[in-house]
């Protein structure tokens, strides 16, 4: 009976022993599951930052796709400007084909007109030469020439003093002829007043005045002798009578 009670002491014991360890791996346990708690709680907060990053992601993301969807657009738009631009250049280039034959040909054709244009050129050197013996002719003529123009204009000059002599000679000419003339004019007249001075003498002789008459000293009329204005020539007597002269 004895070995029975201590079997099963030693049974609950162990049980006890057990319990204990269990208790101790439960608390172990309990504190491996508050850590992962703690662990958990901390990768939750985590969690929860990476989806409000993912949030904020996904948020630009949608901006981008709308940018991107905008750059497409644009990028679409720009292909048609580029097909337009490409079709430009492309007929750009056909011109630019057609003018470049068409210098090509202007080309040649400038090439033949320089050939042409330098036998010309030789053929105006010959001329130019000859140009130059006609020029060196025409020099010496000129020098001639002026040789005898200046001779001409010695014996110009010469006769403008000649002419300029001969018209100061004209002008004492005539100078003396109006001299002349005036001397004939003065004597002519000097003649007219002789004669009106015989004319008056002899109408003075022929007219002899009364004893009341008397001659007027300036026209030489027989008047009154009481009058004091000739009626002929309407000459002033002094005192209504003359004093005889």
């Amino acid at each position: 009976m004895v070995v029975e009670e201590k079997s099963i002491w030693d049974t609950i014991q162990e049980k006890v022993n057990e319990l204990k360890k269990r208790e101790l791996e439960i608390k172990e346990k309990k504190e491996e599951l508050r850590k992962k708690e703690e662990e958990i709680s901390v990768q939750q907060a985590k969690i929860e930052e990476q989806q409000k990053n993912i949030q904020e992601r996904e948020d630009k993301l949608a901006i981008s796709e709308k940018q991107v969807s905008a750059d497409k657009n644009r990028i679409l738009e720009k292909k048609e400007e580029f097909a337009e631009r490409e079709e430009r250049i492309r007929s750009k280039q056909e011109k630019l084909s057609y003018f470049e034959e068409k210098i090509r040909k202007t080309m040649e054709e400038v090439k033949r007109e320089k050939n042409e244009l330098i036998i010309l050129r030789d053929k105006f050197t010959l001329r130019e030469e000859k140009i130059l013996k006609m020029e060196e002719e025409l020099k010496d003529i000129l020098e001639k020439n002026i040789k005898k123009g200046q001779e001409l204009l010695e014996r110009e000059r010469e006769l403008v003093k000649e002419e300029k002599t001969l018209a100061r000679s004209k002008e004492e000419v005539v100078g003396d002829e109006r001299r002349v003339s005036e001397i004939k004019e003065k004597i002519s007249a000097q003649e007219e007043e002789l004669k009106k001075v015989v004319i008056e003498e002899k109408k003075v002789l022929e007219q002899v005045p009364g004893e009341d008459e008397v001659v007027c000293p300036s026209c030489g009329t027989i008047i009154s002798a009481g009058a004091f204005i000739c009626y002929s020539c309407g000459h002033r007597l002094k005192g209504g009578k003359l004093r005889e002269e």
